[in-house]
């Protein structure tokens, strides 16, 4: 992601970015998502927000930039259901 960042390859940053898990350095991520903004790609940018779980950001971004969400992404935005609701 740095590599593609430095070198503004925008079509490897959308692929890395969809490839996104648990185990990617998350300071990176962040950057990522800085560097998307910067060139408005404001659906990589949600999509990386919703993956560090910050989620409220991704909906600002969302509503800003009229991103189009697309199922999953809104399913991850869905809090967990509370294990005692009635």
């Amino acid at each position: 992601m740095e590599l593609a960042m430095a070198h503004n390859l925008g079509h490897m940053i959308e692929d890395v970015a969809s490839g996104v898990d648990d185990n990617d350095d998350p300071e990176v991520l962040k950057s990522s998502v800085s560097f998307m903004m910067q060139n408005q790609q404001y659906e990589k940018a949600v999509e990386i927000m919703i993956g560090l779980g910050q989620t409220s950001e991704a909906l600002d971004i969302s509503e800003q930039y009229n991103v189009d969400l697309k199922e999953e992404m809104a399913l991850k935005l869905i809090p967990p259901a509370a294990e005692n609701a009635n």
